[in-house]
């Protein structure tokens, strides 16, 4: 069993937007940083996988969607994106799906998506820090003589004076435990998130449709389809993400293929060959839509323990972003 004490001045758990937004601001301000993630991949919920259309590979958002930006920080970053010339603006707004009527949407703010999926986010974000992937800390407890000790699930430990928890808030009052102040206790136990089932679908040889997205409003088990192929250049054929309501997301969360067909059939009034796609694949996320926010944009522990997240204050990406920046000004300003 190994216990690593380095010379980090924080350390950042979960590498979600969040996370990384903090991390690398830290690290700007001169600060050492290590970033522990337990997947192989960053940027949490801006996550793309690649599939196989024929003979060709294409990304595939299977969880955040796009995103929006309105606050100035943010609007920042993404101008500085929107140079480099991956991310674009997918659309100014969606349909809206009522029964069978599919309704045009009306013109809005701008939402934007990279070409290359939006797992790059994440990758951009990381690209300057130190990252120590598939590490899964268990637990998060007070270490002799101040600071804190995290201890993994291959049983290694790691000391750190300064952490800061990326995590949804249900996650990290588990891997706190009896560690976490009562007021710390109450403020994540009150935040609570919705699951989401995500269905990709593949149709080599269907025309793409004429939509970018639609909110779907039918009460039945679709919240929203994207036209996912839309946003790639030279998209190989057409793939659509379909995503769950939360009600119907918490009734098949532990049994996901059988609610695929499901949420295919309901796609039937844009057309009724959506409902057969040439193959299709499922993923669950288990606390995909805040609910319940925390009213701050980062929750404090204290003892140089502090929690982040697009939990804090707010439910999206661009909160998330925030909460991350928030969380580093105050390290930075306590210390």
């Amino acid at each position: 069993m190994s216990v690593s004490a380095t010379n980090v001045d924080v350390t950042v758990v979960g590498a979600g937007v969040g996370g990384l937004v903090a991390a690398r601001a830290l690290k700007r301000a001169g600060l050492t940083v290590q970033v522990f993630e337990k997947s192989r991949g960053v940027g949490g919920r801006a996550a793309t996988r690649r599939v196989r259309m024929g003979a060709s590979e294409t990304p595939v958002d299977h969880g955040a969607q796009y995103f929006t930006a309105r606050d100035a920080r943010f609007r920042e970053q993404v101008e500085a994106w929107l140079a480099e010339g991956d991310l674009r603006v997918w659309s100014a707004g969606f349909h809206t799906l009522k029964g069978r009527s599919l309704i045009p949407p009306e013109a809005g703010h701008p939402r934007y998506a990279f070409a290359s999926g939006l797992s790059t986010l994440g990758k951009q974000l990381a690209a300057e820090l130190s990252v120590r992937r598939g590490a899964r800390v268990r637990q998060l407890t007070p270490a002799d003589g101040g600071g804190w000790r995290l201890t993994f699930e291959d049983g290694s430990h790691h000391l750190s004076p300064r952490v800061l928890l990326n995590l949804p808030a249900p996650q990290a009052r588990e891997v706190c435990g009896p560690s976490l102040p009562p007021d710390a206790e109450r403020a994540l136990a009150a935040v609570r998130f919705a699951p989401c089932l995500a269905v990709i679908a593949g149709y080599p040889d269907h025309p793409p449709p004429a939509w970018r997205g639609v909110h779907v409003e039918d009460g039945g088990p679709l919240a929203w389809i994207a036209h996912d192929s839309s946003k790639r250049p030279r998209a190989p054929g057409t793939i659509l993400v379909l995503h769950a309501t939360p009600a119907f997301s918490t009734q098949y969360l532990e049994t996901p293929d059988a609610a695929a067909p499901l949420m295919l059939r309901a796609a039937a009034p844009l057309g009724a060959a959506l409902t057969q796609p040439a193959w299709t694949q499922v993923h669950r996320w288990r606390y995909a839509r805040v609910v319940t926010p925390h009213p701050q944009p980062y929750l404090d522990g204290g003892n140089g323990l502090l929690f982040c997240g697009d939990w804090c204050g707010g439910d999206r990406l661009e909160a998330a972003y925030l909460s991350g920046l928030a969380a580093a000004e105050r390290f930075l300003g306590s210390r």
